[in-house]
């Protein structure tokens, strides 16, 4: 296959400015640096009413009318509604693709249609699964989506996972091991200008979706606990989700609401301000398959503590790029985050070890990999 003849239909329910999770970042900066390889093709995605949305050198970004989630009773149903809009919009699409790279569940049903319908290859990146973010499946809709993920799995021609741990996951599904390959996600050299503090008292940091995977319920019960120890520290989660009202009323609970800072949603310039700025950072996940949020804290070269959840571990070094604690002990993690505050020539080398170790990750190297596994399926198709 000649570099230049490759084309790939990308479909996702997160691009920007639709990013509410780490797919949205990766296919961004996965389409931007696939252009530098020779790849083209189409992003299919969700529409977007207001503002600019951006796009990919090289990709068309296809937002088709989709179905408003707000007269679905779950997100399952929603999902399967999207996908059908999305088919219609496929059948009268005269692409020209070699392959469909689809990103989680979320796409399979479109994404199974063109590898039937239309015969071409199936890519399926599996961000996370059902059974990792909710542990017991309880509702008819997680079943569902759960077995979603098994036939995307069977069925996918070629399987990308971020770690070794979401390798072995996928196994344990009964995937076959030759169809998977592990890709470590990717991360920008981390900008910001000199600017003022968004805090003039010293504060820690964590961002990420607001679901009870990503453990803030634990660092808000560990920041309670050693609140006395860290006087005039401040707690900083960033992000939005359908646990912050749950979160501001632990906060509440905890007494500690005075102090826990929750500035939303936010990107760029305004989020690496806080960043830059933040004494501590924090990755307190339960259920984690790699850690975007991970490596962003590391490009900034910032103190940080993580559990040892999923392929954390492959993202940090405990002792030399951050400290790890198991994930869940609440004990654990508070004493982590007293170390780097009573220690700072120890948070200072662990920050100095991040940064250094972050360039191994980079957006490049992910659209080198996925562009080298691209011509190995076409190739043998």
């Amino acid at each position: 296959m000649n570099q230049c003849s490759s084309k790939i239909l990308m479909l996702t329910t997160e691009y920007p400015p639709h990013v509410w999770g780490g797919i949205g970042t990766h296919v961004f900066h996965l389409t931007n640096e696939l252009a530098h390889h020779g790849i083209t093709g189409t992003v299919l995605t969700l529409p977007y009413k207001e503002g600019d949305c951006q796009g990919s050198p090289g990709f068309t970004i296809a937002r088709p009318l989709s179905p408003d989630p707000a007269y679905f009773s779950s997100t399952y149903e929603w999902i399967i509604n999207v996908n059908l809009a999305w088919i219609r919009y496929l059948t009268a699409l005269q692409g020209g693709f070699q392959a469909v790279h689809a990103h989680d569940w979320l796409t399979a049903g479109a994404a199974l249609y063109v590898q039937n319908s239309i015969g071409l290859p199936l890519i399926a990146t599996i961000h996370s699964l059902e059974t990792g973010r909710k542990r017991k499946l309880k509702t008819h809709s997680e079943k569902l989506i759960h077995s979603m993920e098994k036939k995307l799995i069977e069925k996918a021609d070629s399987l990308i996972v971020c770690s070794d741990y979401m390798k072995q996951e996928l196994l344990t599904l009964g995937a076959e091991a030759r169809k998977i390959t592990v890709i470590p996600n990717g991360v920008s050299p981390f900008l910001s200008r000199a600017v003022a503090p968004a805090l003039q008292a010293p504060y820690l940091m964590a961002m990420g979706r607001f679901v009870p995977e990503k453990g803030f319920q634990d660092l808000l019960k560990a920041f309670a606990r050693m609140k006395h120890k860290l006087p005039g520290y401040k707690l900083v989660l960033a992000g939005e989700g359908p646990c912050k009202p749950l979160y501001q009323k632990l906060a509440e609970d905890l007494k500690i609401q005075d102090d826990v800072i929750f500035p939303g949603f936010m990107k760029g310039e305004a989020l690496n301000r806080y960043i830059h700025h933040a004494a501590i950072t924090c990755v307190p996940s339960t259920y984690e398959p790699f850690g975007i949020a991970a490596l962003e804290f590391m490009a900034a070269g910032k103190p940080m503590v993580v559990s040892d959840a999923g392929g954390l571990p492959e993202a940090a070094e405990d002792g030399k790029t951050g400290l790890i604690y198991k994930r869940g002990e609440v004990e654990q993690l508070a004493s982590a985050i007293l170390t780097l505050a009573y220690d700072q020539k120890k948070a200072a080398a662990l920050g100095t070890g991040a940064r250094a170790a972050s360039e191994a990750f980079s957006w490049m190297g992910v659209a080198q990999k996925t562009s080298d596994l691209y011509k190995r399926l076409l190739h043998s198709w």
